[in-house]
This record gives structure tokens, sequence and C-alpha cells, in this order.
């Protein structure tokens, strides 16, 4: 059965694609979890329809991600926390702490903050901040002991 997928499925395709499966595959699981409906031909111009607007609508935010991306990118963030004697902070700094210093320094929110742990000592870090899913920008974050 030709179907169009209207989300990405592992190990099929993604969003907008026009796949052949088979028919039970089809009806008992894709389409009534609605990621994906029977492609007939009223159905792909609509969906030729709606991607062309997704597409323009990603290269607009793209374009706008990269004007931003060249306005942070090597930017050091510096952050005051107290602290012990060897270095260990009294709590951590967290995404949401980095998202909300970004916020104020920026004025945008960002995608996503690539943070694999709460940062927990006094230190300098690399950090990835991700504007659109496919646009980063590597930034630094200083953390200092609080006088």
């Amino acid at each position: 059965m030709k179907i169009i997928l209207l989300e990405d499925v592992k190990k099929i395709g993604r969003r907008f694609e026009i796949k052949n499966v088979s028919d039970g595959y089809a009806r008992n699981f894709l389409i009534p979890r609605g990621l994906a409906k029977i492609a007939d031909s009223k159905s792909v111009e609509k969906i030729e329809q709606e991607k062309k607007a997704v597409f323009a609508k990603t290269e607009e935010k793209n374009f706008l991600a990269l004007k931003e991306k060249e306005k942070i990118s090597g930017k050091i963030f510096k952050i005051s926390k107290k602290a012990g004697d060897k270095g260990e902070l009294f709590g951590s700094v967290s995404e949401k702490d980095i998202q909300s210093i970004f916020e104020k320094e920026f004025g945008f929110s960002p995608f996503k903050i690539e943070l694999k742990n709460n940062l927990k000592t006094i230190g300098e870090y690399p950090l990835k901040i991700f504007l659109t899913p496919e646009i980063f920008a590597d930034l630094k974050i200083i953390i200092s002991k609080e006088k």
C-alpha cells in the first residue's frame, strides 16, 4: 500500500515521503496513530503544498538563526556561585540556569542547550547552543567562586 508519512517513522522514512508498506502495517499501525495516510492523488497534491510551506518557513528560520549565530559564537558567559575551598559548588549550574542567562543576554530562548551533566565545579566549560535542530553556536561558560 502506498502511504504518505505525516511524521518521521524509524526504519520507514521521514515526514512527507511517499512509501510502500504492507497493508496490515499501514491499516493497523501507521494510519490509526496518525503517522501516515493513504497516498491518493488529492492527498499527494495537498502534501506537496504543505511540504513547500514547511520548507519555506524552515529556510526563513535557518536564515535568521545564522544571523544570530554570528552574534553569539565565541561569547563567554560568566557565572559566580558559592563554592567550597576545593572548588566544588554549593549546588550546580543546570541547563535552566544557562537558558535564563542566555535569554537575558540575547533576548530569545535557544532550541536546545547541549549539556551532558550539571556543572558542579569551578572552571571553564565548552557549551553548544542549538538555535535550530541543524544550526548551533559554540560558546564558553566560566564558573567562578562568589566573593
